[in-house]
């Protein structure tokens, strides 16, 4: 596989995209929002809201001062606590990025905020805003103007317009704008910008209650600080139920000099460990994945990279995985959806659950560790689909995969999705509300009763199951750590690491005693009664055994032995 050849960037070029400062006389002060995520229930966050670092980076540059407060963590969050944060502030305009999960929580904030701040002015750009942005501005009067697609220019326009002082100035292209009681549409788009002239993107966040999470190198049992990337934007699939389609369909990458520059440009500002790519799908363009590759590990060999993919692209790159792995591939979010033909289809994942088999063995052969999206559950899922989905999970060694969140997973509904009009028309009488994620029932009555029990198990199970395993492994690993001076019973960790692997397996358990029980299926059984017969007391005794272990572990570590954190996958 030919590489890319790349020059080094002259200083001028290195400095040229460089994340801008807040200018000290500013036109206008600005607040950037990621709202509250409802789906939140860790309490780490991985990287920053990196969209929203862009739109700052441009509007700094135009003159304005921005600031962004990541408030992903902080559900329910009232007056007082949204006054600690820093909010409402001294600012001008307040914009939020918007997701269909988040889109009540962060309405219900605007509206605390815009009754302190009235005579600021708000904006919604993002994801749902984009998509349902004519019935945002119709169902809530207190927005005031919504930014389409990629804001980076749009919003930097929206903004130039608010500070010239006047409300007459004329259509903006990429904004809806309410003016004297009246909805005005910029028609069309700006030029589709150039990734590689966009100014880097602002990391620093004024707010957020929870701290961004290391990178876990499984390979070397390391932590590794983590740079958050965006190397893409787009995605060339047309997986029927993704939203990214619907808003930005089209798949445009950036440079391999693009991406080396702004590398070179934050390791000489702060040292990192470990790339982190937040693309839809970074495994496309097969030249451009070995170029990158080469060109990090020949500037830093130790720094590793991470970034999603899909069965089919990986299956492209199989000549190079193992290239790839050699070059600091450290992680891999593959797109797997599915172990069922019928679901693929629905899916238009381009793929069959015999490619997906083949695409986890070379991964495996190639050391590349990964993470799994996975679909469990779909409005028209029959029990076959479960079956075959729980045996293509069985056939590639994924039982007791952690976190165990593809046990879980439904389908999600998003607004403007291709799969969502599929489910409307089929069940026309469904409320689908615009402005959530619906939940919808199973076509198939014992799949619905089975669900029914699988939630029952999260909420009075699960939770604590993934709260022991986090301890677990945080006090094995100290206690193995190598070089410590504490000396642990052996037989203690040894029988700790045992009931650590079945508390890893026990959601696993669940299907595999409900599709091999020896009683089959039906619908209408009460959750707890399911639940019962299939073994819940069980997994409550080895979760009070955890327990008593980590009692007897703890007190035979110093409390501030916590060198390695839980680690996933």
């Amino acid at each position: 596989m030919p590489s890319i050849e790349l020059t080094p960037a002259p200083e001028p070029v290195f400095r040229r995209y460089a994340t801008p400062e807040n200018p000290p006389q500013p036109r206008l002060r600005v607040a950037l929002i990621n709202p509250p995520d409802p789906a939140t229930d860790i309490d780490t966050r991985v990287k920053p809201p990196l969209g929203l670092g862009y739109v700052a980076a441009m509007a700094r540059i135009r003159g304005y001062h921005a600031d962004i407060f990541d408030l992903v963590g902080d559900l329910g969050i009232h007056r007082s606590g949204l006054a600690a944060t820093g909010l409402p502030g001294d600012y001008d305009v307040y914009g939020f990025g918007t997701y269909t999960e988040s889109f009540e929580e962060t309405v219900r904030i605007l509206r605390m905020i815009r009754a302190e701040r009235p005579e600021s002015r708000f904006l919604l750009g993002g994801y749902h805003a984009t998509i349902a942005s004519q019935q945002v501005m119709a169902d809530h009067p207190e927005v005031d103007a919504i930014v389409l697609n990629e804001g980076e220019y749009a919003c930097a326009d929206l903004l130039d317009a608010w500070a010239s002082g006047g409300s007459d100035f004329g259509p903006l292209p990429g904004v809806l704008v309410r003016r004297s009681g009246q909805v005005v549409i910029g028609q069309g788009g700006r030029e589709q910008l150039d990734q590689d002239r966009l100014p880097y993107p602002v990391l620093d966040v004024r707010y957020g209650s929870m701290p961004y999470a290391d990178h876990v190198d499984m390979r070397r049992r390391r932590l590794r600080r983590v740079l958050p990337v965006v190397s893409s934007r787009g995605c060339p699939k047309r997986c029927t139920f993704c939203a990214i389609i619907v808003m930005s369909p089209k798949w445009r990458a950036r440079s391999v000099e693009s991406l080396m520059r702004e590398i070179r440009y934050r390791y000489a500002i702060e040292p990192f460990d470990h790339v982190a790519f937040l693309d839809a799908n970074f495994f496309v363009d097969t030249r451009r994945t070995v170029a990158f590759s080469e060109a990090l590990f020949e500037f830093n060999p130790d720094i590793t990279w991470s970034g999603t993919a899909t069965a089919d692209h990986i299956d492209r790159h199989r000549s190079v995985l193992g290239r790839i792995g050699e070059l600091n591939c450290g992680y891999l979010e593959v797109g797997i959806e599915s172990g069922n033909d019928r679901s693929l289809g629905r899916f238009n994942k381009w793929t069959t659950a015999e490619l997906n088999a083949r695409v986890l063995q070379l991964l495996s052969a190639a050391r590349i560790p990964i993470g799994l999206d996975f679909i469990m559950f779909e409005p028209v899922s029959t029990m076959q689909d479960i079956e075959e989905n729980f045996r293509f999970i069985c056939d590639n060694e994924l039982v007791g995969y952690w976190p165990p969140s593809l046990l879980f997973s439904s389908l999600k509904l998003y607004p403007g999705t291709p799969i969502r009009a599929t489910y409307a028309e089929a069940h026309p009488g469904v409320d689908l509300p615009m402005h959530r994620i619906p939940r919808v029932g199973y076509d198939d009555s014992v799949v619905a009763t089975f669900v029914r029990a699988l939630d029952v198990y999260w909420t009075r199970m699960q939770a604590t199951t993934n709260r022991l395993v986090q301890d677990l492994q945080r006090l094995t690993s100290d206690a193995l750590a190598p070089g410590d001076d504490t000396v642990c019973d052996r037989r203690l960790v040894q029988q700790a690491l045992a009931v650590l692997i079945r508390l890893q397996h026990l959601p696993y358990r669940i299907f595999e005693q409900y599709l091999g029980g020896g009683r089959p299926p039906f619908a209408g059984e009460e959750p707890l009664a399911l639940l019962s017969r299939l073994g819940f007391d069980g997994h409550l005794e080895v979760q009070e055994r955890a327990r008593q272990l980590l009692a007897e572990l703890a007190g035979q570590l110093p409390t501030d032995n916590d060198r390695l954190p839980a680690v996933p996958g």
